[in-house]
């Protein structure tokens, strides 16, 4: 079986979506933003409409955006328009993880961080 390369880049935004969104059900504090995670579909066409309509750059920084268009739509906010205005500053990031903080949605390091790995096991 050959995959195209427009198959491969559905499978992997889908995985990308997947991943996301688990990560979003673990650590959304809002429960406005925890009930609209239950909508799963309409969730994934909000991020596929963020993704195809701007240059969201890294896969951290694409993280960070999806999370601020989908946490303002949740709060009443038009996500096209606060993502447009993001992307406008100096430090998109940095602006998207006060808003974050400030709303309530998220905690500001919350993207920064990072699963301890399990204690390795003594050998003997």
């Amino acid at each position: 079986m050959q995959v195209r390369p427009a198959q491969m880049q559905s499978l992997s935004r889908a995985a990308f979506f997947d991943r996301l969104h688990a990560f979003l059900v673990e650590r959304a504090r809002l429960p406005a933003v925890r009930a609209a995670l239950a909508r799963r579909v309409e969730v994934y066409a909000l991020w596929g409409r963020i993704m195809n309509g701007f240059d969201t750059g890294s896969e951290y920084r694409c993280a960070i955006v999806l999370c601020y268009a989908f946490c303002r739509q949740c709060v009443g906010d038009d996500p096209i328009a606060s993502v447009q205005a993001l992307l406008a500053v100096a430090d998109p990031e940095y602006d998207a993880k006060c808003w974050f903080e400030d709303s309530g949605s998220l905690r500001f390091s919350e993207f920064d961080l990072v699963p301890e790995a399990p204690a390795a096991e003594a050998r003997t």
